[in-house]
C-alpha cells in the first residue's frame, strides 16, 4: 500500500517534488556564488584592506582570470538541464581546489582572500548535493 497525503496524492510524489525543489535551490545557490566569484576575478575587485587572490596565491593575473572562467563555466553548466550534473562535478572539483589552496598557500584568515573558505565549503556542499541528486545524468554512469 502506498501512503496517501492530505491532498489525496501518493506521498512519494510530495517527496519527489521536495527533492526536485531542493536540487534546484542548490543549483541556483551554487551558480550564484560561483558567478559572483567569477565577477570578482574578472574585474579584479579587491576590497579595501584585503589582498588580491593572485598575490595570495603567488600567481599571475592570468591564472586568476582562468579560475574565474572555470567558475563561470561551472555556474553555467549547473543551470542547464542537460549539463547540470557535469556543472556540479566541475563546481565540486573547483571548490576542492580552492580549499586545497587555502590549506597550502592562502591560509584561513588574515585578509579577504583568506576568509573566503567558508563560502567554498557552502558551494562544495551544494555541488555535492546536486551531484548526488543528478548522478544519473552523468554521461558515463549506467542507468539502473
Amino acid at each position: 500500500a502506498v501512503p496517501i497525503n492530505a491532498a489525496g496524492r501518493p506521498a512519494s510524489k510530495d517527496r519527489s517534488r521536495a527533492w526536485t525543489a531542493a536540487l534546484w535551490i542548490g543549483q541556483l545557490a551554487v551558480a550564484a556564488i560561483l558567478g559572483l566569484g567569477a565577477f570578482v576575478k574578472f574585474f579584479n575587485y579587491v576590497p579595501e584592506g584585503s589582498m588580491d587572490l593572485a598575490v595570495a596565491l603567488g600567481v599571475g593575473r592570468g591564472t586568476t582570470t582562468l579560475i574565474g572562467l572555470v567558475e563561470l563555466s561551472a555556474a553555467t553548466l549547473i543551470l542547464v538541464p542537460r549539463t547540470r550534473a557535469l556543472g556540479a562535478m566541475l563546481a565540486a572539483f573547483t571548490m576542492l581546489g580552492a580549499l586545497f589552496s587555502h590549506a597550502v598557500k592562502i591560509g584561513w584568515s588574515g585578509n579577504a582572500a583568506a576568509e573566503m573558505w567558508p563560502l567554498a565549503l557552502v558551494v562544495l556542499a551544494g555541488a555535492l548535493l546536486v551531484l548526488y541528486g543528478r548522478r544519473g545524468e552523468l554521461p558515463l554512469v549506467a542507468r539502473r
